[in-house]
């Protein structure tokens, strides 16, 4: 694989501080990529690098606040070359989905070795997308597209990004105003967004639309 030919610029969005110091650590441990800031959102991340954009984000994928799909797309609004890694805490069919329907380059779970995050970072650097072994594994071949090994027939229809995030708010207990607030949207729109995911999904109730979130690995039970 072709490298880089000057250490990459990396930021980590994460709002662990514990997992950002260990990351941070890690990366100033390796020559080929240079750490440029750590934080725990993507405001503090636009604030504090302004016209200096990494080439690289590493983001959580349950970050609170916005959410982590509404925080990488307003760090691409901000910074469109930036290519982003998102970082799985668990493995989680849907996450993963979303993830590549938003068009994130690269994804690696926390319990791989850094060498597997270096790689993908090589890779997302020059143009490639790339998935580790463990989100792989994930994925069955379907005329030659990777589907989520969930992905079978009868399969809820598919969620946008947004609706995503709208859906995350909702089931960890936030109330539409709040939803809202967190994403920066109006509390009608959330609501329009609620309304269709129940209809699309066949729910009708919040604890149902819980269930389903637990089902498709978007919350822990």
């Amino acid at each position: 694989m072709e490298k880089p030919s000057r250490p990459v610029t990396i930021i980590v969005v994460d709002n662990q501080q514990l997992v950002r110091e260990s990351l941070s650590a890690l990366i100033d441990s390796d020559p080929t990529v240079r750490l440029v800031a750590s934080v725990a959102n993507c405001e503090a991340a636009i604030a504090l690098l302004a016209d200096a954009p990494p080439a690289v984000a590493l983001v959580d994928s349950e970050l609170g606040g916005s959410g982590t799909f509404a925080s990488i797309r307003k760090l691409r609004s901000t910074w469109s070359a930036m290519r982003v890694v998102l970082l799985l805490t668990s493995l989680r069919d849907g996450v993963i989905e979303q993830a590549r329907s938003l068009g994130v380059e690269g994804i690696v779970t926390r319990m791989e070795p850094f060498e597997e995050l270096r790689r993908t970072i090589e890779a997302v650097t020059i143009g490639r997308c790339s998935y580790s072994p463990r989100v792989q594994a994930r994925f069955v071949s379907s005329r030659g597209t990777g589907k989520p090994s969930s992905a079978v027939a009868g399969r809820p229809p598919h969620i946008t990004p947004r609706e995503f995030d709208v859906l995350r708010c909702l089931v960890g207990g936030r109330t539409v105003k709040q939803a809202a607030s967190d994403l920066g949207l109006a509390s009608p729109t959330v609501d329009n967004h609620k309304t269709r995911l129940m209809s699309r999904l066949d729910v009708h109730t919040g604890p149902q639309l819980v269930r389903y979130a637990i089902r498709e690995g978007i919350i822990d039970a």
